[in-house]
């Protein structure tokens, strides 16, 4: 039902999808539209106080109706008491209108999120997707925008950049690295486009580890005590100190003991290759914890073993 409300009694929208730009174009069409036709579709609204309504969808009619002295609105009277339910028919309006740009969804949908947060209702984004009426990719394809610079979104939102490009550039994380990138957009198609930053990651990412090598090259050995099973069964076996003795050639009682603390504190040439293993190749946590696993499996299977023999052993006895 629509209802005709007087402009005292109309309040603009406390958050808007669409900031009304009135220095644009778009604005003053709307103002001779107005002007000259009235106002063809009506205000979304809600309860504000008792005697005023708070606009959902229509600032830019409701403003530029004002400017061209508009006395009274056509308006949708709807129940909306939260701020949850404010914002999702917001969007859900909006979705349909061309002029509403993809970051100013993502922007709207950002503070949505951070409504619900702080009302201890975090939302995921399937369920932000299901309260907006949208699917999760239209969703998270928008909410990816938040990661262009400003001059990115900017693109984006005056169609310099298409939405594909967009989301595929928010891939870069540094802003400098989108400007580059941003330069070639204009001249490709989008699927030229998203492989070329595809290339480009892959070229950053391989320049920054050449860069960690050369930096790294030159490095100080970190000491990293042996675990105490390896001690043990170094102590029984004694394979690796005087494997490296012999292969070093050392005669004297000091270099061997030297060459034992080396060893014991992970600073001997073996070491010293598996840190340079580590820094070339960028171990992440997961892999780490993998290959001590494997050392730990390897240590507790040779204490097992030693330990059955020495059971054998005692038998004998």
């Amino acid at each position: 039902m629509i209802t005709e409300l007087s402009l005292d009694q109309i309040v603009q929208a406390h958050s808007m999808l669409r900031p009304v730009r009135q220095d644009t174009v778009e604005f003053y069409e709307l103002c001779s539209s107005i002007r000259s036709h009235g106002i063809l579709n009506s205000l979304l609204v809600r309860k504000h106080d008792e005697t005023r309504y708070e606009i959902i969808d229509g600032s830019w009619r409701f403003t530029a109706g004002k400017s061209v002295a508009y006395k009274h609105f056509p308006c949708i009277i709807v129940e909306c008491e939260t701020e949850e339910e404010y914002l999702a028919l917001q969007i859900q309006t909006n979705a349909v209108s061309y002029e509403t740009r993809p970051v100013e969804f993502a922007k709207q949908m950002e503070y949505m999120i951070h409504v619900y947060e702080t009302n201890g209702e975090p939302l995921t984004r399937s369920e932000l997707a299901a309260k907006v009426n949208k699917s999760a990719q239209w969703v998270s394809r928008r909410l990816k925008l938040l990661k262009l610079s400003e001059k990115a979104q900017a693109a984006v939102s005056d169609g310099t950049l298409c939405l594909s490009k967009g989301v595929a550039l928010a891939r870069i994380n540094l802003h400098r690295y989108q400007h580059e990138v941003l330069e070639t957009a204009p001249g490709m198609k989008s699927r030229e486009f998203v492989l070329a930053v595809g290339k480009f990651i892959a070229h950053k990412r391989s320049e920054k580890m050449e860069g960690r090598i050369e930096e790294r090259a030159e490095f100080s050995l970190r000491p990293r005590l042996q675990s105490m099973d390896t001690l043990l069964i170094e102590l029984d076996r004694m394979t690796n100190i005087s494997g490296i003795i012999t292969k070093k050639g050392l005669t004297t009682a000091y270099e061997g003991a030297i060459i034992t603390l080396q060893w014991v504190l992970n600073l001997h040439d073996e070491g010293r290759q598996q840190q340079v293993k580590e820094l070339r190749h960028q171990l992440t946590g997961k892999e780490r914890l993998a290959i001590i696993a494997r050392q730990r499996f390897d240590e507790l299977k040779t204490i097992r073993e030693l330990s059955e023999r020495r059971g054998d052993d005692d038998t004998i006895n």
